[in-house]
Formats: structure tokens, C-alpha cells, sequence
């Protein structure tokens, strides 16, 4: 067998060298982009709890006062926008978004009574033209509340009513919701809208333990509100 023909012989298949290589960069591109999501989630969970991080969340979905109602405060809160998100997989970014940037971003916000355990979790979502109140509203209660990792729906309305919250008709449902427990526990939904930007205000309420649920703890506390 001449040198020649041991060549061809040993010579690696063009389309299995261009196989391997994809196959190994898709390999590197999964293991660099987990890495980057790791980080991401680090920063961004590092974020989340920081308290003068979660006072530039609450000034960005309302002008809340300095000092909350008796016996709320400030649990957590973050501001999703592109910029953030950059952010956190570690790309060039601003050093810190507009006051304007934030408001037309996503925003949550959680609150906790320390004397009922009572939870209030606002989010403003930003949106391209604003749906009446009270049909966001319906949409938000047929899909429930997720005070955790898991979501738990209502099963019956107890109370509806409307509330002006600096200036703004906002309708309400409280009702009670299907525990994993089985324990009864009460909850409350709520929806304005806003323009300038364009936004949606929802407020998710839970008692956490259990009983009736405190409608009108939760009312002065948004009635703090001076503005959006």
C-alpha cells in the first residue's frame, strides 16, 4: 500500500469533522450561556432583596410616602427592562436606567404587614394601548395569585367593589382561594390603568394566615399613594 493511499485511508470525512466541531461548540455555547445564567440570577436575586434597590421599584410604580402605613414594609422588589436584563448576564449597559426607562419597564413590588402577615405584591406592566380596569381586572383573577413558586386560583368572590387611588377608579374583587393545605385562605386582586406611559397597575393581596382578609389595611396603604 503506497503512502498515498494510506492517506485517503486515515483521511477524516469532511462532513463528520464539521459534525464533531457543531456538536462541540453547541456544547460550549450550553455550558457558557448556563454559566452566564447562573450569574445572571445571582445579580439579579442580589438585586432583588437590596432595600435602596427596592425603594427606586417603589418610586417607579407610585409615589409612595416616606413612611409606609403602620406595620408595612418593603419585602422586595425589581425592575425589568432591557437595559437591567444586559445587566445581569454581565453586557455592556447604562449604569443605571432613566426614572422614565424604569416606569415604562415591568416592575414588582412586594409589601408585608408584620402585624397580620398580610402580603401585597404590586406590578406594573407597561402596554401598547390601555385595557378598561375592570377587564384586566377579570383576566387577573381567572388566572390567580402566585405568592410563591406555585399559583393558587380563587374559587368564589365574597366582596367587589371600586376605590379612587390618587385619582384613578380602581376595582377590586376579594374572594377566597384554593389552598394546598386545605386551609381557607382569603385574597384580594385589583387593577387600574394608567397613561403616560401607557401601563397597567395589578395589586395581588394575600392573608397569609389565613381568616378573613383585611380589605381595608390593604386600602390605606394604597391610599398612601400621592401619584403614579
Amino acid at each position: 500500500m503506497t503512502s498515498s493511499t494510506l492517506k485517503n485511508c486515515h483521511r477524516f470525512p469532511l462532513w463528520a469533522t464539521f459534525t464533531i466541531t457543531l456538536v462541540v461548540l453547541v456544547f460550549v455555547a450550553i455550558y457558557a450561556f448556563g454559566v452566564l445564567t447562573i450569574q445572571a440570577v445571582q445579580r439579579f436575586s442580589k438585586e432583588l432583596m437590596d432595600q435602596n434597590n427596592v425603594l427606586v421599584v417603589a418610586q417607579s410604580i407610585a409615589q409612595f410616602p416616606e413612611t409606609l402605613p403602620d406595620h408595612y414594609t418593603y419585602r422586595l422588589g425589581a425592575s425589568i427592562t432591557p437595559e437591567q436584563v444586559k445587566k445581569w448576564f454581565g453586557f455592556p449597559a447604562k449604569s443605571a436606567p432613566s426614572a422614565h426607562e424604569l416606569k415604562e419597564g415591568y416592575n414588582i413590588l412586594a409589601l408585608e404587614s408584620t402585624d397580620d402577615d398580610q402580603q401585597v405584591i404590586i406590578v406594573s406592566t407597561p402596554q401598547e394601548e390601555p385595557k378598561p380596569a375592570d377587564e384586566l381586572l377579570r383576566s387577573a383573577f381567572n388566572q390567580g395569585v402566585s405568592p410563591g413558586a406555585s399559583t393558587v386560583h380563587f374559587n368564589s368572590v365574597k366582596t367587589k367593589g371600586t376605590q379612587t387611588i390618587a385619582g384613578h377608579e380602581m376595582p377590586y374583587i376579594v374572594g377566597r382561594l384554593e389552598s394546598g393545605n386545605g386551609k381557607p385562605i382569603e385574597g384580594m386582586i385589583a387593577c387600574l390603568t394608567l397613561k403616560d406611559p401607557n401601563r397597567a397597575i395589578i395589586v395581588y393581596g394575600l392573608q397569609k394566615i389565613g381568616g378573613d382578609y383585611d380589605l381595608a389595611e390593604t386600602l390605606d396603604l394604597l391610599k398612601s399613594i400621592k401619584a403614579f
